[in-house]
C-alpha cells in the first residue's frame, strides 16, 4: 500500500520517484506538501526559489525544518552534502577524469574540429558594432559587442595599459641583476626580463 500523510484534510502521497509527498489535485498551485506548508506560513514562494529541508530529511516538513533558498544555493547545499561521502566523491573524480579523455579524443577528430571551426564563425553571425568610450583613453569609437562581458577598449594597446596600471602593481627586485621592475601581483614573476632568466637559465645548465 502507498504511503501517504494528511494535511488540512489533504492526502498527499510518496510520488512515484520515492521522494516527497504530493497532492492528487492537478489544479493545486502548489501540489508539493513541504511548498504547500511554506506557502500557507509565508505566502507565495518567489521565483528562481526552493524550499529547502534543513536537516536533509524530505518527510520532516515541519515549518521549522524548511528554508527558503535560491536554486542555486539549494544546489550547493546537497552538492556538499552528496561529497561528504567518499565513494559518491571518488565516482565523479573517476567519471569526469573518464569524460576528459574521450573529450580531447573527438575534439582532434575530423568531426570534432569541424564542430570547432562551425563555432567560431556562429559566435560572430548575430554580434553587432556597438557605441563604447574606450575606458582608457576616452576615445570614442564602435566596437563588437562580446556577449556578457562588455567591450571597454578601443584597441589591444589600450587594454595592456589598462592591464599594466591595474595588475602590474607589486615592486621586486630581480634575481640575476637585482634591478628593481613592477611585477603582476598574481604571478610569482623573478626577473626584469626575459633576458635575465634565460642568462640565469643558461647558467645553471652549462
Amino acid at each position: 500500500m502507498h504511503e501517504y500523510v494528511v494535511y488540512k484534510g489533504e492526502r498527499f502521497w510518496i510520488q512515484t520517484s520515492g521522494r516527497y509527498y504530493q497532492s492528487s489535485d492537478k489544479k493545486s498551485k502548489y501540489r508539493l506538501l513541504h511548498r504547500r506548508i511554506w506557502f500557507d506560513h509565508y505566502g507565495e514562494i518567489p521565483k528562481g526559489y526552493v524550499i529547502h529541508h534543513i536537516d536533509h530529511n524530505w518527510k520532516n516538513n515541519d515549518i521549522s525544518n524548511l528554508q527558503l533558498l535560491e536554486k542555486r544555493k539549494h544546489a550547493s547545499e546537497h552538492t556538499k552534502e552528496l561529497f561528504k561521502n567518499p565513494e559518491y566523491a571518488r565516482k565523479v573524480k573517476d567519471a569526469l577524469r573518464l569524460n576528459q579523455k574521450l573529450c580531447n579524443a573527438w575534439h582532434s577528430t575530423e568531426e570534432g574540429l569541424k564542430w570547432h571551426s562551425d563555432h567560431g564563425r556562429n559566435s560572430w553571425k548575430d554580434r553587432k558594432k556597438i557605441n563604447i568610450v574606450c575606458s582608457t583613453c576616452g576615445k570614442q569609437c564602435k566596437k563588437h559587442s562580446a556577449g556578457y562581458q562588455k567591450n571597454r577598449y578601443c584597441s589591444s594597446q589600450c587594454r595592456q595599459k589598462s592591464n599594466v596600471k591595474n595588475y602590474f602593481t607589486d615592486k621586486r627586485h630581480c634575481l640575476l641583476c637585482k634591478k628593481e621592475f613592477m611585477a603582476n601581483r598574481h604571478k610569482t614573476t623573478t626577473y626584469c626580463s626575459r633576458l635575465c632568466s634565460n642568462k640565469h637559465r643558461f647558467s645553471t645548465h652549462s
